[in-house]
C-alpha cells in the first residue's frame, strides 16, 4: 500500500507544472512518465504559444490533445483543444464561421465538464468573432459574462484579462463612446504592466492612440503609436507591426504628411505580406488605397480599395469593409465612375450606421449594466451580511438604554414620592448610578465581544474559503486519476468490438465510490462493476484499493473464475484494512462476468460465467429476459478471517447471442418522480428489458434521459453504474 500511495502523489505533483518555456513543454509531453490528462494541457498550452508563430503546428498539437483527450473520455482536455482549434481558424485561416463554431462547441464541453476556465475562454472568443462582425452587443455580452467568470475563480492578472478589457475598449471607440473605452483601455494596460506583458502593451497603447486621434489630439496619438511601435520592433512576428504601420500611415495622412505615409504604408504591406494574415493584408491594402487617393492616384487608389473589399467580405469583418468602401468612394467619384461611386458610398453610410446605431449601443451598454449589476449584487449581499451583524448590535444597545431609562423613570418616581426621605432616596440613586454603569462597562463589553466576534467570523469565512479551494482542487486531481484509471474506450474497444458496450457511469461527488473493470487474459475476458461503501473520497479510496488488489489477483496469480476472484479480494481486502483488528466495515459489493472466447473468432464468446457478491447479473436472450441473483454476501466485513462461499452460474450464449448488465444500486435507489420514491429495482428491470432492443450507444442515451427525468429536483444519492455488452 505504501507504494501505491507514493504512484498517487507521484502523479498528483504533475498537476502543479506550469509550463515555462517551449522547451520544458515539449519535454513534459514526451516524457515516458508524464500522465495522459497533464500531456493533454502541455500539448495545448504549446499549441496555444505557437498560433502566431507557427499556426500549423499549433492546430495539429491541438488536434493531437482533443484525439487524446477524446480516448480518456477527459472532458476538460476536449473542451480546451476544441477552443484551440477555433484559434487557428480565426488567425490562420481567417474562418469567422468555422471559428465560431468551434467555440460554442468548447463552451458547451466546459460547461459540461465544470471546467469554468474553460467556459471563460470560449465566452472571450465568441466576444472576439462578434465584435469582427459589428454584432458589438452580442460581443459585449459574451466578453462580459468572460469577466464574471474570471473574477469569480481569480484570474484577473492575465493576458486574456487584459486582452478583453481592451476589446470591450475597442467596440466603445468604434460606437464613438470615448469615456468607456478609455476607462476599459486603462484597465487592460495596467494589468500588462503588472504582469509585464509586452505584447498586450503595445496593443494597449495602440487602442489609445486611435481615440487620442478621433478627439484631434494627433500629439498624444502620435506618441501611443511609438510606444506601441517601439515594443512590437523587439517582438517576433509581422502581425502586430503590420497593423501598427498601418496606423501610422493613417495618422501622417491626417497630418499631410504624405512621404512619411508613403513609407509607412509600403512598409505595412510587407509586413502584412510576410504574415500571410489576410485580415492584415486587408486593413494594409486600406491604408495604401488611402494614400493613394491622398496622392491623387485614384486609379492605384481604387485597385487597392477594391482588393481590401473583397477580402473584407470574404472573412466578414465588418470594419475593414467599411473603411475599404470609404476609399473606393473617394477614388471612384474622382475617376468619374458615377456609379460606383454612389454604390460604394451607400454602403460605407449603411455599414457605419450598423456599427454606430442606437440598437448597437444600448445593447453594448445593456450588456455592460448587467455584468455591473451582477457585480453589484454580490456587493450588495456582502454589505447585508455586515449590516445584519450591525443591526444586530445596534438592537442589544436599545434594549439596553431601554431598561437604563426605565430605570431612570423609577428612581425619578422614588425620589418625587419620597422627598422628604433624601437620605434614603439618594442612597438608591447611587444604587442606580452603580447599575448604570454596570450596565455602561457590560454594554462596552458586548461591544467588544461583537466586534471579536465580526473579526473571528471573518477569518473563519476566509479559512473555510481557502480549504474549500484546497478540497476541490485536490478532488479534481483525484477525478483525473481515478478516470485514468479506469479501462480506456480503445481497451474495451479491442475486446468487445466497436458499438458493442455502453458504460453508463455517473458518480454523485467529483470522485466514486463505484467503479469498473475490464481486462482481457487471452482466452477469457472479465468484466466488473464494484459498489464500495460509501461515495465521494471514502468510496474512492476503497475503491482504489478494492482496483489495484483485483489487478494484483487477475494479472499476477492468474485467477480468472469469478467466484474464486471473489473469494480472493475477500480475503485480501479483510487483510489490507486490517478489519480483524480494527473491527471496520468498509467493503464492496460486486458483479463479475467472464467470457470465453471462440477459438477461430476472437471477437465471438461460446458461454459467460457469473457471480456476484450482493449484485445481480441481468441478461435479454431470446426476446426473454433473465435475473441471476448474486450471493447475498458483501466483500470485506465481518467474518474476515474466512473463506466464502460465493456461487457461480454458466450461461451457454446461442446463435442469437445475448445482452447482459452489471449494475450497482445507485440508479434503483435514486428518489424522484411525482411523489419523490425510489425508482426500484422492478422497474430498473423492466427499463432494460425495453431498452435491450437498442444499439448500446442509443441504451446509454436512453438511460441518461430516464435518469434526470426521474431525479428532476431531487438530489442524487448515490454513485450510479451500468456496464452493458451486447454479445452477437
Amino acid at each position: 500500500m505504501k507504494q501505491f500511495i507514493s504512484f498517487l502523489v507521484f502523479l498528483a505533483s504533475f498537476f502543479e507544472i506550469s509550463a515555462q518555456n517551449f522547451d520544458s513543454l515539449r519535454k513534459l509531453i514526451h516524457h515516458k512518465n508524464t500522465i495522459d490528462s497533464v500531456r493533454v494541457f502541455a500539448m495545448i498550452d504549446l499549441a496555444v504559444q505557437l498560433r502566431n508563430i507557427k499556426p500549423d503546428s499549433s492546430l495539429f498539437l491541438a488536434t493531437q490533445a482533443y484525439n487524446l483527450s477524446e480516448k480518456l473520455n477527459f472532458l476538460k482536455g476536449q473542451g480546451r483543444a476544441t477552443r484551440t482549434q477555433g484559434i487557428y481558424y480565426q488567425n490562420k485561416k481567417v474562418d469567422l464561421q468555422t471559428a465560431l463554431h468551434k467555440y460554442h462547441l468548447a463552451l458547451k464541453i466546459s460547461q459540461k465538464a465544470k471546467d469554468l476556465q474553460g467556459e471563460g475562454d470560449a465566452y472571450a472568443s465568441i466576444g472576439g468573432i462578434y465584435r469582427l462582425r459589428g454584432d458589438y452587443g452580442t460581443s459585449l455580452k459574451n466578453y462580459f459574462h468572460a469577466l464574471e467568470i474570471y473574477e469569480k475563480i481569480g484570474s484577473t492578472k492575465t493576458s486574456l484579462f487584459a486582452s478583453i478589457n481592451a476589446n470591450i475598449g475597442t467596440i466603445y471607440q468604434n460606437q464613438q463612446i470615448y469615456e468607456q473605452a478609455m476607462y476599459y483601455f486603462k484597465i487592460s494596460l495596467n494589468i500588462n504592466k503588472e504582469i509585464r506583458n509586452k505584447e498586450g502593451m503595445a496593443g494597449t497603447y495602440k487602442s489609445m492612440g486611435k481615440i487620442y486621434q478621433a478627439e484631434g489630439k494627433m500629439q498624444e496619438a502620435f506618441q501611443m503609436e511609438w510606444a506601441c511601435l517601439a515594443i512590437q520592433k523587439k517582438l517576433s512576428g509581422h502581425v502586430l507591426l503590420a497593423f501598427t504601420q498601418a496606423d501610422l500611415a493613417h495618422l501622417h495622412l491626417l497630418n499631410k504628411q504624405l512621404d512619411s505615409a508613403k513609407y509607412y504604408a509600403f512598409t505595412s504591406i510587407k509586413d502584412a505580406e510576410l504574415s500571410q494574415a489576410p485580415d492584415v493584408m486587408t486593413y494594409s491594402k486600406t491604408m495604401l488605397a488611402a494614400y493613394h487617393n491622398a496622392s491623387k492616384d485614384h486609379a492605384n487608389a481604387d485597385l487597392n480599395a477594391k482588393e481590401a473589399q473583397i477580402l473584407a467580405k470574404k472573412l466578414g469583418i465588418t470594419e475593414y469593409l467599411l473603411l475599404a468602401s470609404k476609399e473606393r468612394h473617394i477614388a471612384c467619384k474622382k475617376l468619374g465612375k458615377i456609379a460606383e461611386a454612389l454604390q460604394n458610398y451607400e454602403l460605407y453610410v449603411q455599414l457605419k450606421d450598423s456599427l454606430q446605431s442606437e440598437k448597437n449601443t444600448k445593447k453594448s451598454l445593456g450588456a455592460e449594466f448587467q455584468y455591473k449589476e451582477e457585480k453589484t449584487k454580490i456587493e450588495q449581499e456582502k454589505k447585508d451580511l455586515e449590516q445584519k451583524a450591525n443591526e444586530e448590535y445596534q438592537k442589544r444597545i436599545a434594549y439596553s438604554l431601554a431598561g437604563i431609562t426605565f430605570t431612570l423613570i423609577v428612581v425619578s418616581a422614588l425620589i418625587y414620592k419620597n422627598n422628604q426621605q433624601k437620605q434614603k432616596a439618594n442612597q438608591a440613586l447611587n444604587k442606580q448610578q452603580d447599575l448604570i454603569e454596570q450596565q455602561n462597562e457590560e454594554l462596552k463589553q458586548n461591544y467588544e465581544e461583537v466586534s471579536l466576534a465580526l473579526e473571528t467570523l471573518a477569518e473563519q469565512k476566509r479559512e473555510i474559503q481557502e480549504k474549500n479551494k484546497n478540497i476541490m482542487d485536490s478532488l479534481n486531481v483525484g477525478n483525473r486519476i481515478q478516470s485514468a484509471m479506469f479501462p480506456s474506450q480503445e481497451q474495451m474497444n479491442l475486446g468487445l468490438g466497436k458499438g458493442n458496450f455502453f458504460v453508463f457511469f455517473k458518480p454523485r461527488d467529483i470522485v466514486s465510490g463505484d467503479f469498473y473493470f475490464f481486462e482481457d487474459v487471452g482466452k477469457k475476458l472479465i468484466c466488473i462493476v464494484a459498489d464500495c461503501t460509501g461515495h465521494g473520497i471514502p468510496g474512492a479510496f476503497v475503491g482504489m484499493i478494492g482496483y489495484q488488489i483485483l489487478g494484483e489477483i487477475i494479472l499476477k496469480e492468474d485467477i480468472h473464475q469469478p467466484d474464486q476472484i471473489l473469494n480472493k479480494l475477500h480475503l485480501e481486502i479483510s487483510r489490507s484494512l486490517r478489519q480483524d483488528e480494527n473491527n471496520s466495515k468498509e467493503g464492496m459489493d460486486m458483479a463479475i462476468v467472464t467470457l470465453t472466447k471462440n477459438k477461430t473468432n476472437p471477437l465471438k464468446f461460446d458461454k459467460m460465467e457469473f457471480a456476484g457478491a450482493m449484485n445481480p447479473l441481468y441478461y435479454v436472450q431470446n426476446n426473454e429476459f433473465f435475473e441471476i441473483k448474486g450471493t447475498k454476501l458483501p466483500i470485506g466485513g465481518k467474518n474476515t478471517n474466512h473463506s466464502r462461499p460465493f456461487e457461480k452460474h454458466e450461461i451457454i450464449i446461442s446463435e442469437q447471442g445475448l445482452i447482459f448488465y452489471l449494475c450497482s444500486d445507485g440508479f434503483q435507489d435514486q428518489f424522484g418522480g411525482e411523489k419523490a420514491k425510489k425508482f426500484m429495482t422492478k422497474k430498473l428491470r423492466e427499463t432494460l428489458f425495453e431498452i435491450s432492443n437498442q444499439n448500446p450507444e442509443q441504451q446509454e442515451q436512453t438511460l441518461d434521459s430516464i435518469f434526470k427525468n426521474w431525479k428532476g429536483i431531487e438530489k442524487q444519492i448515490d454513485d450510479v453504474s451500468i456496464l452493458g455488452i451486447r454479445i452477437l
